[in-house]
């Protein structure tokens, strides 16, 4: 994962694609007795940050929004 550092916004490279991160919190905050991750509840943060993708590195849990290509049309 290459992670660009701009002013303001942290970008990181996926592949082709092109992420923003928007929030940045620990797994363990997610984590229910089973060891697995609720789903539920981190969709619920998911949407309150506006982000559309969940990315986990390290111990981390990277929400983000993907970066849309620009539409031109050529003339």
């Amino acid at each position: 994962m290459q992670v660009l550092s701009k002013p303001n916004s942290k970008i990181f490279v996926q592949g082709n694609e092109m992420f923003t991160i928007l929030h940045i919190v620990n797994r363990t905050q997610f984590v229910d007795k089973t060891n697995t991750i609720n789903r539920t509840s981190l969709g619920y943060m998911v949407q309150w940050c506006g982000g559309d993708k969940v990315v986990q590195h390290d111990d981390k849990l990277l929400i983000c929004s993907k970066i849309e290509d620009a539409q031109y049309e050529t003339i």
